[in-house]
């Protein structure tokens, strides 16, 4: 499975959960990502939130860039992008 296929599938069940609360097997679980899918491209859930978080950074960067825009409110884009998941 591809990363950002296991990122869009995992998003949705850690925005359930409170950071503390992150048990890796039932967000897979909810998530419907078998372990060999996530540990063939993260080595534990603390490298897939850093991973997801450059991607949704890359994202916002891309959506910059399409629509001509520069950074001055990155929050709100950067927002949006997380509340879209």
């Amino acid at each position: 499975m591809k990363p950002n296929l296991i990122i869009d599938k995992i998003l949705p069940a850690l925005k359930e959960k409170d950071y503390p609360l992150f048990d890796l097997d039932s967000i897979l679980n909810i998530s419907e990502v078998s372990q060999e899918d996530f540990f063939s491209v993260y080595t534990d859930l603390d490298d897939f939130i850093i991973k997801a978080f450059y991607q949704l950074c890359a994202e916002a960067d891309g959506l910059f860039e399409k629509n001509g825009q520069n950074l001055r409110h990155p929050y709100t884009a950067y927002s949006a992008i997380w509340m879209s998941y």
